[in-house]
């Protein structure tokens, strides 16, 4: 835990990082847990709408931009990807300690993360039936595989690792340095021609909320990244950054926060189709529908989304005969992909098709371990209630997660059922 205070990190961003900061923007500490400290940042008076919150010059982000004394270091530009590169300069850099410029920084980000990268198996087991739970533990696989791949560069390279990070490097270092990155981490984009992945000290602490019009821009004739709020801002509120349309699976995996009523949740259905010269294969191929692991996403939604469609048009395909594909591939000739969807070929198709979608949607939700309500019921007695939930809190995060996909599918169910009503009246 740090032992410099809010208003010391504030002074010195501006002092020796030469940051323009609004007077009126204060960082707070959002929640703590077990020592961990959660910050954010907040206003203490109103702040009008288009004002300028900040002005952070370029040279005080950490990015693989910054001047490397070390010869041996900086010729590893060219062979490393910019995350990897970022990962050893972070560590290179709290190596040094007081003598980094960012010395105050590190001392206040934290020192355990909670995306799923981090998560152990007892951890991934809450997720259990979500799309996120086969994709964590192939994305931990790679993340030793890549490590290893690092380690064999730097030893090739002979890489002063005493000297430039204190001993060899280890995977728990490696993968706190790409947490760091992947959850704090903010894309400056066109300066000379290029993005840059970048920590940006005090900026870094806005948290996310999907709702805000706080943005960042890059302004080439200062070399500076500015933090303007498009929006009001009123006082005791906090300031926060809109991160993406990110699903719950999306925040677990790179923030390790999820939210409690995402307006982004998702679902992403995989439906698989022969692989072959067959007409029905063609055609799905031609109007190039998912498929073959190329994900149907199922967005929370109360109408029906494209990739609900898309995947009835590619089950109408595969349960039509061969007089209703030619049928099908001559509407497609004729007309765009949007009155394609629209298209049935006859009621037993329909009805088939309609039966297919909501087996696919059920054998989803029978792959969670828990229905929608002993979820709900799990979640009143570990007494989350909305409004922030600290990253530690593995189990309330996880329940959100399976909640939102689940909520989503059975929005799909309610829709097909409507959807086979119609059709059989």
């Amino acid at each position: 835990m740090s032992s410099l205070s809010e208003r010391q990190y504030w002074s010195w961003v501006q002092r020796d990082l030469r940051m323009q900061l609004d007077p009126r923007l204060e960082v707070f500490d959002t929640a703590s847990d077990n020592g961990q400290i959660e910050r954010g940042i907040k206003v203490n008076a109103d702040v009008p709408q288009n004002t300028t919150l900040a002005i952070v010059p370029f040279d005080s982000l950490l990015s693989v931009a910054v001047p490397i004394e070390d010869e041996g270091f900086a010729a590893l530009r060219d062979r490393l990807s910019e995350d990897d590169m970022l990962s050893l300069l972070l560590l290179h850099e709290q190596h040094k300690g007081q003598q980094s410029r960012w010395s105050n920084h590190f001392a206040f980000i934290p020192r355990t993360y909670h995306s799923v990268a981090n998560y152990a198996d007892e951890d991934l087991a809450l997720l259990r039936g979500s799309n996120l739970f086969d994709v964590a533990y192939r994305w931990k696989e790679q993340l030793r595989a890549d490590f290893a791949a690092l380690t064999d560069i730097l030893r090739d390279c002979s890489f002063r690792f005493d000297a430039l990070l204190g001993g060899p490097l280890q995977f728990e270092q490696y993968l706190w340095a790409l947490s760091t990155i992947w959850s704090r981490c903010i894309t400056v984009a066109g300066r000379g021609g290029r993005d840059y992945r970048c920590v940006v000290p005090f900026v870094d602490l806005l948290n996310h909320c999907p709702t805000s019009q706080v943005g960042h821009a890059y302004n080439a004739q200062d070399d500076s990244l500015y933090l303007v709020t498009g929006q009001r801002l009123a006082r005791g509120g906090e300031v926060s950054l809109h991160y993406g349309p990110c699903a719950n699976s999306r925040l677990l995996m790179l923030y390790g926060f999820t939210l409690s009523n995402n307006p982004y949740d998702a679902v992403d259905l995989f439906a698989s189709v022969p692989d072959d010269s067959d007409d029905r294969t063609a055609l799905i191929k031609a109007l190039r529908l998912p498929h073959n692991g190329e994900p149907f996403r199922l967005p929370v939604a109360d109408d029906e989304s494209d990739g609900e469609a898309q995947l009835l048009l590619l089950l109408r395909i595969l349960h039509a005969d061969r007089d209703q594909v030619k049928q099908l591939k001559t509407v497609a000739s004729t007309l765009p992909l949007s009155r394609v969807l629209q298209v049935t070929l006859s009621p037993a198709n329909e009805r088939a098709a309609i039966d297919a979608a909501v087996a696919a949607v059920k054998n989803m939700l029978d792959a969670y371990p828990t229905t929608l309500a002993q979820d709900l019921l799990k979640l009143r007695e570990l007494g989350a209630v909305g409004g922030f939930v600290h990253p530690r809190q593995r189990a309330v995060h996880a329940l959100y997660l399976v909640l939102g996909e689940k909520k989503v599918l059975h929005k799909v169910l309610k829709r097909l059922a409507q959807r086979l009503a119609a059709v059989t009246a």
